[in-house]
Protein backbone atom coordinates (compact mmCIF):
# COMPACT_ATOMS: atom_id res chain seq x y z
CA UNK A 1 0.00 0.00 0.00
CA UNK A 2 0.70 3.81 0.66
CA UNK A 3 2.70 4.64 4.01
CA UNK A 4 3.48 7.77 5.53
CA UNK A 5 6.75 7.89 7.27
CA UNK A 6 7.64 10.60 9.72
CA UNK A 7 11.43 11.00 9.11
CA UNK A 8 12.71 13.91 12.15
CA UNK A 9 16.11 15.33 12.00
CA UNK A 10 17.24 16.53 15.55
CA UNK A 11 20.00 18.59 17.13
CA UNK A 12 21.01 21.01 19.70
CA UNK A 13 19.15 23.49 17.76
CA UNK A 14 15.99 22.13 16.87
CA UNK A 15 13.95 19.42 15.09
CA UNK A 16 13.42 19.30 11.24
CA UNK A 17 10.42 16.92 10.74
CA UNK A 18 8.94 15.65 6.79
CA UNK A 19 6.86 13.11 5.53
CA UNK A 20 7.93 10.36 3.35
CA UNK A 21 5.66 8.68 1.29
CA UNK A 22 6.15 5.02 1.07
CA UNK A 23 4.56 3.17 -1.71
CA UNK A 24 4.94 -0.90 -1.39
CA UNK A 25 3.92 -2.57 -4.59
CA UNK A 26 2.69 -6.12 -4.28
CA UNK A 27 3.04 -8.83 -7.05
CA UNK A 28 -0.23 -10.16 -8.07
CA UNK A 29 -1.35 -13.59 -7.44
CA UNK A 30 -4.69 -14.67 -8.99
CA UNK A 31 -7.70 -15.98 -6.50
CA UNK A 32 -10.13 -16.86 -8.75
CA UNK A 33 -11.14 -20.72 -9.12
CA UNK A 34 -8.58 -22.63 -11.74
CA UNK A 35 -11.64 -24.62 -12.86
CA UNK A 36 -15.01 -23.68 -14.11
CA UNK A 37 -18.00 -25.76 -16.21
CA UNK A 38 -20.05 -23.74 -18.64
CA UNK A 39 -22.61 -25.67 -21.02
CA UNK A 40 -23.64 -24.96 -24.71
CA UNK A 41 -26.30 -22.52 -24.88
CA UNK A 42 -26.66 -21.83 -21.41
CA UNK A 43 -25.50 -18.15 -20.68
CA UNK A 44 -22.25 -18.76 -18.83
CA UNK A 45 -19.77 -15.55 -16.31
CA UNK A 46 -16.76 -15.98 -14.70
CA UNK A 47 -15.00 -13.34 -12.93
CA UNK A 48 -11.22 -12.98 -12.00
CA UNK A 49 -10.16 -12.21 -8.74
CA UNK A 50 -6.72 -11.23 -7.90
CA UNK A 51 -4.79 -10.09 -4.64
CA UNK A 52 -1.65 -7.71 -5.34
CA UNK A 53 -0.90 -3.93 -5.25
CA UNK A 54 -1.50 -1.70 -7.48
CA UNK A 55 -4.77 -3.56 -7.83
CA UNK A 56 -4.08 -5.35 -10.98
CA UNK A 57 -5.72 -5.54 -14.57
CA UNK A 58 -6.38 -8.57 -15.98
CA UNK A 59 -7.01 -10.10 -19.49
CA UNK A 60 -8.15 -14.04 -21.11
CA UNK A 61 -6.96 -15.50 -24.09
CA UNK A 62 -8.21 -19.12 -25.84
CA UNK A 63 -11.89 -18.94 -25.32
CA UNK A 64 -14.18 -21.32 -26.94
CA UNK A 65 -16.67 -19.91 -29.64
CA UNK A 66 -19.06 -17.82 -27.94
CA UNK A 67 -17.82 -16.14 -24.80
CA UNK A 68 -15.59 -12.76 -24.65
CA UNK A 69 -13.28 -11.51 -21.88
CA UNK A 70 -15.04 -7.55 -20.98
CA UNK A 71 -12.30 -5.95 -20.36
CA UNK A 72 -12.49 -5.47 -16.90
CA UNK A 73 -12.86 -8.81 -14.81
CA UNK A 74 -15.21 -11.29 -16.43
CA UNK A 75 -15.86 -14.29 -19.07
CA UNK A 76 -18.67 -13.72 -20.80
CA UNK A 77 -21.29 -14.84 -23.21
CA UNK A 78 -22.91 -18.06 -24.55
CA UNK A 79 -20.75 -21.05 -25.08
CA UNK A 80 -21.11 -22.70 -29.00
CA UNK A 81 -18.97 -25.39 -28.77
CA UNK A 82 -18.01 -28.39 -25.86
CA UNK A 83 -14.78 -29.44 -25.21
CA UNK A 84 -12.53 -28.77 -22.20
CA UNK A 85 -10.73 -25.79 -22.78
CA UNK A 86 -7.51 -24.33 -21.27
CA UNK A 87 -8.19 -19.96 -20.93
CA UNK A 88 -4.62 -18.10 -20.39
CA UNK A 89 -5.46 -15.52 -17.09
CA UNK A 90 -3.53 -12.77 -16.37
CA UNK A 91 -3.66 -10.49 -13.66
CA UNK A 92 -0.84 -7.81 -14.29
CA UNK A 93 0.24 -4.60 -12.37
CA UNK A 94 3.37 -2.30 -11.74
CA UNK A 95 5.10 -5.17 -9.31
CA UNK A 96 4.29 -8.17 -12.60
CA UNK A 97 2.47 -10.15 -13.59
CA UNK A 98 0.81 -13.38 -12.53
CA UNK A 99 -0.44 -16.15 -15.51
CA UNK A 100 -2.66 -18.78 -14.39
CA UNK A 101 -4.68 -21.32 -16.46
CA UNK A 102 -8.20 -21.75 -16.13
CA UNK A 103 -9.39 -25.18 -17.49
CA UNK A 104 -13.00 -24.52 -18.89
CA UNK A 105 -15.72 -27.74 -19.34
CA UNK A 106 -18.11 -26.55 -21.88
CA UNK A 107 -20.73 -28.96 -21.57
CA UNK A 108 -23.68 -30.35 -23.89
CA UNK A 109 -26.57 -31.78 -23.17
CA UNK A 110 -27.06 -35.44 -25.28
CA UNK A 111 -29.34 -35.02 -28.30
CA UNK A 112 -30.08 -38.76 -29.85
CA UNK A 113 -28.92 -39.18 -32.94
CA UNK A 114 -29.88 -42.50 -34.34
CA UNK A 115 -33.29 -43.14 -36.44
CA UNK A 116 -36.10 -43.67 -34.18
CA UNK A 117 -37.86 -46.40 -36.82
CA UNK A 118 -36.08 -49.45 -36.80
CA UNK A 119 -37.44 -53.27 -38.42
CA UNK A 120 -36.88 -56.60 -37.34
CA UNK A 121 -37.81 -59.98 -37.87
CA UNK A 122 -38.90 -63.40 -35.33
CA UNK A 123 -35.96 -65.70 -35.19
CA UNK A 124 -34.02 -63.35 -37.37
CA UNK A 125 -30.31 -61.53 -35.05
CA UNK A 126 -31.21 -58.16 -34.77
CA UNK A 127 -28.79 -55.10 -33.94
CA UNK A 128 -29.54 -51.58 -33.36
CA UNK A 129 -27.05 -48.96 -32.06
CA UNK A 130 -28.05 -45.87 -29.99
CA UNK A 131 -25.63 -42.92 -30.88
CA UNK A 132 -25.59 -39.08 -29.53
CA UNK A 133 -24.03 -35.73 -29.82
CA UNK A 134 -23.30 -34.57 -26.25
CA UNK A 135 -20.20 -34.00 -24.16
CA UNK A 136 -19.21 -35.59 -22.01
CA UNK A 137 -19.85 -38.83 -23.89
CA UNK A 138 -23.46 -39.86 -22.87
CA UNK A 139 -24.21 -43.35 -21.30
CA UNK A 140 -27.35 -45.05 -23.16
CA UNK A 141 -30.59 -47.13 -21.95
CA UNK A 142 -32.87 -48.76 -23.32
CA UNK A 143 -36.41 -49.96 -21.63
CA UNK A 144 -39.72 -51.42 -23.18
CA UNK A 145 -37.89 -54.32 -25.23
CA UNK A 146 -39.80 -56.70 -26.81
CA UNK A 147 -39.33 -60.48 -25.71
CA UNK A 148 -35.47 -61.88 -27.19
CA UNK A 149 -33.72 -58.99 -27.40
CA UNK A 150 -32.00 -56.86 -24.52
CA UNK A 151 -30.11 -53.34 -23.99
CA UNK A 152 -25.67 -54.22 -24.01
CA UNK A 153 -25.21 -51.86 -21.41
CA UNK A 154 -23.43 -50.08 -23.75
CA UNK A 155 -25.05 -48.43 -26.78
CA UNK A 156 -26.59 -51.53 -28.44
CA UNK A 157 -29.92 -53.42 -28.85
CA UNK A 158 -29.07 -57.11 -29.49
CA UNK A 159 -31.15 -60.69 -29.74
CA UNK A 160 -33.65 -62.59 -31.38
CA UNK A 161 -36.91 -61.20 -31.28
CA UNK A 162 -39.85 -64.23 -30.41
CA UNK A 163 -42.86 -61.77 -30.51
CA UNK A 164 -44.03 -59.46 -33.46
CA UNK A 165 -45.57 -56.35 -33.68
CA UNK A 166 -44.86 -53.11 -33.22
CA UNK A 167 -43.21 -52.03 -29.94
CA UNK A 168 -42.45 -48.34 -28.66
CA UNK A 169 -39.07 -48.63 -27.06
CA UNK A 170 -37.48 -45.48 -24.56
CA UNK A 171 -33.68 -44.79 -25.35
CA UNK A 172 -31.87 -42.59 -22.88
CA UNK A 173 -28.75 -40.74 -23.46
CA UNK A 174 -27.31 -39.09 -20.59
CA UNK A 175 -23.95 -36.77 -19.11
CA UNK A 176 -23.47 -34.42 -16.91
CA UNK A 177 -25.55 -31.88 -18.66
CA UNK A 178 -29.26 -33.46 -18.93
CA UNK A 179 -30.92 -36.41 -20.34
CA UNK A 180 -32.55 -36.72 -23.59
CA UNK A 181 -35.26 -39.17 -24.35
CA UNK A 182 -36.58 -40.65 -27.43
CA UNK A 183 -38.83 -42.82 -28.62
CA UNK A 184 -37.82 -46.07 -31.09
CA UNK A 185 -40.31 -47.20 -32.52
CA UNK A 186 -39.83 -50.81 -33.21
CA UNK A 187 -41.44 -52.72 -35.81
CA UNK A 188 -40.89 -56.92 -35.08
CA UNK A 189 -42.42 -58.45 -38.74
CA UNK A 190 -43.07 -62.18 -38.79
CA UNK A 191 -42.72 -64.57 -42.01
CA UNK A 192 -46.35 -66.01 -42.55
CA UNK A 193 -47.23 -69.67 -41.86
CA UNK A 194 -50.75 -71.01 -43.53
CA UNK A 195 -52.49 -72.52 -40.69
CA UNK A 196 -55.80 -73.82 -42.29
CA UNK A 197 -56.18 -77.02 -42.89
CA UNK A 198 -54.42 -78.65 -46.21
CA UNK A 199 -56.98 -81.01 -47.36
CA UNK A 200 -60.80 -80.40 -48.30
CA UNK A 201 -63.85 -81.76 -50.24
CA UNK A 202 -66.22 -80.26 -52.30
CA UNK A 203 -69.25 -81.34 -54.17
CA UNK A 204 -70.03 -81.28 -57.74
CA UNK A 205 -72.89 -78.49 -57.65
CA UNK A 206 -72.81 -77.75 -54.51
CA UNK A 207 -71.53 -74.37 -53.49
CA UNK A 208 -68.31 -74.24 -51.58
CA UNK A 209 -66.22 -71.85 -49.58
CA UNK A 210 -62.73 -72.35 -48.74
CA UNK A 211 -60.69 -70.08 -45.89
CA UNK A 212 -57.35 -69.30 -46.02
CA UNK A 213 -55.41 -68.48 -42.41
CA UNK A 214 -52.33 -67.50 -41.36
CA UNK A 215 -50.13 -66.28 -38.65
CA UNK A 216 -47.44 -63.63 -39.66
CA UNK A 217 -47.19 -59.90 -39.10
CA UNK A 218 -48.02 -57.57 -40.66
CA UNK A 219 -51.01 -59.18 -41.26
CA UNK A 220 -50.59 -61.06 -44.86
CA UNK A 221 -52.08 -60.98 -48.03
CA UNK A 222 -53.67 -64.43 -49.75
CA UNK A 223 -53.63 -65.93 -53.10
CA UNK A 224 -54.77 -69.02 -54.49
CA UNK A 225 -53.93 -70.60 -58.36
CA UNK A 226 -54.36 -74.09 -59.79
CA UNK A 227 -57.96 -73.89 -59.08
CA UNK A 228 -60.71 -76.59 -60.40
CA UNK A 229 -63.27 -75.22 -62.72
CA UNK A 230 -66.26 -73.40 -61.07
CA UNK A 231 -64.11 -72.26 -58.24
CA UNK A 232 -62.25 -68.77 -58.14
CA UNK A 233 -60.43 -66.90 -55.55
CA UNK A 234 -62.03 -63.86 -53.83
CA UNK A 235 -59.07 -61.32 -53.80
CA UNK A 236 -58.91 -61.52 -49.85
CA UNK A 237 -58.96 -65.19 -48.12
CA UNK A 238 -61.22 -67.59 -49.55
CA UNK A 239 -61.69 -70.04 -52.08
CA UNK A 240 -65.40 -69.61 -53.34
CA UNK A 241 -67.49 -71.18 -56.10
CA UNK A 242 -69.73 -74.24 -57.34
CA UNK A 243 -67.57 -76.90 -59.04
CA UNK A 244 -68.75 -78.85 -62.17
CA UNK A 245 -66.51 -81.32 -62.70
CA UNK A 246 -64.96 -83.59 -60.12
CA UNK A 247 -61.38 -84.91 -58.95
CA UNK A 248 -58.48 -84.22 -57.28
CA UNK A 249 -56.90 -80.56 -57.48
CA UNK A 250 -53.43 -79.36 -56.12
CA UNK A 251 -54.15 -75.51 -55.49
CA UNK A 252 -51.40 -73.44 -54.63
CA UNK A 253 -52.03 -70.84 -51.33
CA UNK A 254 -49.41 -68.13 -50.72
CA UNK A 255 -49.31 -66.34 -47.95
CA UNK A 256 -47.36 -63.10 -48.33
CA UNK A 257 -46.23 -59.88 -45.94
CA UNK A 258 -43.53 -57.78 -45.88
CA UNK A 259 -41.73 -60.20 -44.33
CA UNK A 260 -41.40 -63.22 -46.63
CA UNK A 261 -43.97 -65.87 -48.34
CA UNK A 262 -45.07 -69.23 -46.83
CA UNK A 263 -46.60 -71.66 -50.03
CA UNK A 264 -48.73 -74.34 -49.32
CA UNK A 265 -50.38 -76.77 -51.54
CA UNK A 266 -54.27 -77.54 -50.92
CA UNK A 267 -55.29 -80.98 -51.97
CA UNK A 268 -58.72 -80.87 -53.32
CA UNK A 269 -60.77 -83.27 -53.74
CA UNK A 270 -64.02 -82.72 -55.66
CA UNK A 271 -66.59 -85.41 -55.24
CA UNK A 272 -69.54 -86.24 -57.39
CA UNK A 273 -72.68 -88.16 -56.57
CA UNK A 274 -73.12 -91.61 -58.58
CA UNK A 275 -75.15 -91.73 -61.53
CA UNK A 276 -75.99 -94.93 -63.12
CA UNK A 277 -75.08 -94.51 -66.50
CA UNK A 278 -75.73 -98.89 -67.79
CA UNK A 279 -78.80 -99.59 -69.74
CA UNK A 280 -81.72 -99.70 -67.38
CA UNK A 281 -83.07 -102.46 -69.32
CA UNK A 282 -81.66 -105.99 -70.08
CA UNK A 283 -83.29 -109.20 -71.79
CA UNK A 284 -81.95 -112.43 -70.48
CA UNK A 285 -83.05 -116.34 -71.67
CA UNK A 286 -84.23 -119.13 -68.98
CA UNK A 287 -81.05 -121.73 -69.28
CA UNK A 288 -78.63 -119.74 -70.88
CA UNK A 289 -75.31 -117.55 -68.90
CA UNK A 290 -76.03 -114.29 -68.53
CA UNK A 291 -74.09 -111.28 -67.34
CA UNK A 292 -74.90 -107.39 -67.04
CA UNK A 293 -72.33 -105.27 -65.54
CA UNK A 294 -73.27 -101.77 -63.73
CA UNK A 295 -71.68 -98.35 -64.76
CA UNK A 296 -71.62 -95.15 -63.30
CA UNK A 297 -70.32 -91.35 -63.10
CA UNK A 298 -69.39 -89.87 -59.86
CA UNK A 299 -66.47 -89.36 -57.53
CA UNK A 300 -64.49 -90.41 -55.13
CA UNK A 301 -64.84 -94.36 -56.35
CA UNK A 302 -68.37 -96.49 -56.33
CA UNK A 303 -69.45 -99.57 -54.93
CA UNK A 304 -72.43 -101.16 -56.18
CA UNK A 305 -75.26 -102.98 -55.40
CA UNK A 306 -78.04 -105.10 -57.11
CA UNK A 307 -81.42 -106.57 -55.01
CA UNK A 308 -84.46 -108.55 -56.11
CA UNK A 309 -82.78 -110.66 -58.72
CA UNK A 310 -84.73 -113.39 -60.00
CA UNK A 311 -83.85 -116.98 -59.39
CA UNK A 312 -80.02 -118.19 -61.10
CA UNK A 313 -78.53 -114.76 -61.08
CA UNK A 314 -76.50 -113.19 -58.04
CA UNK A 315 -74.51 -109.91 -57.97
CA UNK A 316 -70.52 -110.58 -57.53
CA UNK A 317 -70.08 -108.27 -55.22
CA UNK A 318 -68.06 -105.57 -57.57
CA UNK A 319 -70.22 -104.48 -60.56
CA UNK A 320 -71.78 -107.78 -62.46
CA UNK A 321 -75.27 -108.85 -62.52
CA UNK A 322 -74.06 -112.69 -63.12
CA UNK A 323 -75.74 -116.12 -63.58
CA UNK A 324 -78.43 -118.63 -65.64
CA UNK A 325 -81.73 -117.69 -65.02
CA UNK A 326 -84.29 -120.88 -64.46
CA UNK A 327 -87.44 -118.75 -64.04
CA UNK A 328 -89.01 -116.23 -66.74
CA UNK A 329 -90.68 -113.12 -66.48
CA UNK A 330 -90.06 -109.57 -66.30
CA UNK A 331 -88.22 -108.32 -62.90
CA UNK A 332 -87.52 -104.92 -61.34
CA UNK A 333 -83.77 -105.41 -60.14
CA UNK A 334 -82.56 -102.12 -57.86
CA UNK A 335 -79.19 -101.21 -58.77
CA UNK A 336 -77.45 -99.13 -56.24
CA UNK A 337 -73.87 -96.90 -56.89
CA UNK A 338 -72.36 -95.16 -53.89
CA UNK A 339 -69.72 -93.35 -52.96
CA UNK A 340 -68.67 -90.42 -50.53
CA UNK A 341 -71.08 -88.30 -52.46
CA UNK A 342 -74.18 -90.21 -52.01
CA UNK A 343 -76.26 -93.18 -53.33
Amino acid sequence: GVQNVTLTAANASGTDTKTLVLTIHELPQITSALTATAQVGTPFTYTLTATGYPAPTFNATGLPAGLTFNGVDSITGTPAASGVFNVALTASNAAGTDTETLVLTVNELPLITSVLTATAQVGTPFNYTITATGFPVPTFNATGLPAGLTFNGNNAITGTPTANGVFNVTLTATNAAGTDTETLVLTINEVPQITGALTATAQVGVPFTYTITATGFPAPTFNATGLPAGLTFNGNNAITGTPPASGEFNVTLTATNAAGTDTKTLVLTVNEIPQITSALAATALVGTPFTYTITATGNPPITFGAANLPAGLTFNGVASITGTPTASGVFNVTLTATNAAGT
